[in-house]
């Protein structure tokens, strides 16, 4: 009988565990959506002049030829309650 509810507590555990895992899942899956990377510098938030754009394209185009590293900027208006 003891080991009979030891069971049923793991499943219910299992179970809990799935659970939670489905929802920072969903919270997850609910997060901003980040656009495809189609240039070096997306400026949603409308924060970047056009010169410092197109000064920071030249350096992460720059850094991208000189040793192979990507790195990309993004500005969102909000992190919607993030």
């Amino acid at each position: 009988m003891i080991s009979g509810k030891k069971i049923r507590w793991d499943r219910f555990l299992l179970l809990v565990a799935l659970g939670l895992g489905m929802v920072c899942q969903t919270q997850w899956v609910m997060a901003l959506t980040v656009p495809s990377l189609t240039t070096r510098v997306t400026d949603y938030a409308e924060m970047l002049s056009p010169a410092t754009r197109q000064q920071l394209e030249s350096v992460l185009t720059t850094l991208e030829k000189s040793d192979s590293t990507k790195l990309a900027v993004l500005t969102v208006p909000s992190l919607e309650g993030e």
